[in-house]
């Protein structure tokens, strides 16, 4: 959660100060209107879903798919700040990645408001909620302006968000095993698929190398 927090905070810092408002006032609500789910949840349950191997499978396939559309903007943006000549649609696409937050810094924002209910009993769940929502909408922006004066190159940020990324990816596919989808070795080789996947990998490389081709002649 801290590594896709920090991603998330990195990507801000790419943006206008009215984007990160604004993505700061889409986090707040969120916050704010979750508290009836959350009141219904409890660190136990929490405990519970972060122990459970099916779900995690689950949440580290959402988070893949997080880590591929954030390292698709890190890519985009690299390239726009070399000046290379991109098309019109991959300028929309930036354009909209930019503006997308991610899906799973929303599910640290949902452990934080379920933490932050059960830390302070004594007051009604609506109220803690709020107050964590005021607290979200400030501390995005100022968090976001914080890494970018704490990192100031613009292309060091997309490199260090790309690398974080990578290693969130790491991590997605070590929850994957969990030790559950983990087989015992066998000797005998299954040479059907071992053939199959062979001939995968020769397809794709063989259509990359016909793609290059065509890219240089006609550069």
């Amino acid at each position: 959660m801290l590594l896709v927090a920090t991603g998330f905070l990195l990507k801000l810092a790419c943006a206008r100060p009215l984007v990160m408002v604004a993505v700061g006032v889409v986090c707040a609500l969120f916050v704010g209107l979750a508290w009836p789910w959350a009141a219904d949840r409890s660190r136990a349950q929490i405990a519970d879903w972060l122990s459970r191997p099916d779900l995690m499978r689950d949440t580290s396939v959402l988070l893949c798919l997080d880590v591929a559309v954030s390292m698709a903007y890190c890519i985009m943006a690299a390239s726009l700040r070399s000046g290379a000549k991109v098309k019109k649609s991959t300028l929309a696409a930036y354009r909209l990645l930019r503006l997308y937050p991610g899906l799973t810094v929303f599910m640290v924002l949902f452990f934080l408001l379920v933490a932050a209910i059960f830390s302070f009993t004594g007051c009604e769940f609506s109220t803690v909620a709020w107050i964590l929502a005021a607290v979200v909408a400030v501390a995005v922006p100022a968090l976001s302006l914080g890494m970018r004066w704490l990192v100031p190159e613009k292309e060091l940020r997309l490199e260090i968000m790309f690398l974080l990324n990578m290693f969130i990816a790491m991590l997605a596919v070590v929850t994957t095993v969990n030790g559950t989808t983990a087989v015992a070795g066998v000797e005998s080789v299954e040479w059907l698929p071992l053939a199959g996947v062979l001939l995968i990998v020769a397809a794709g490389a063989f259509c990359g190398y016909l793609l290059k081709r065509r890219k240089m002649n006609k550069n």
